[in-house]
């Protein structure tokens, strides 16, 4: 059963992870921008740039550093923020 939807603004995602705590949600698509989305009121809260088409990615148990993966390329780390975007 289908509990609700999240908008991507229009991003194809590719790969999810829940944060250890359950209030965010990352989403990796077709672009260059990881998303990140507060899992109470499903709206985007942060945006970190991470590199073209993030297939694939572990986010560290403090929620502080990102290592995705990318088509072609080697794995890229990211800093984020629970608030603010950051690289």
């Amino acid at each position: 059963a289908n509990v609700g939807t999240i908008s991507t603004n229009g991003m194809a995602a590719f790969a999810v992870q829940v944060s250890p705590e359950g209030d965010q949600l990352f989403v990796g698509g077709n672009t260059t921008t990881l998303l990140v989305i507060d899992t109470q009121t499903r709206t985007i809260v942060n945006t970190v740039e991470v590199g073209f088409a993030t297939n694939a990615f572990a986010v560290a148990p403090d929620n502080r550093i990102l290592y995705g993966t990318h088509p072609g390329s080697a794995c890229s780390i990211s800093s984020v923020s629970r608030r603010n975007a950051a690289r």
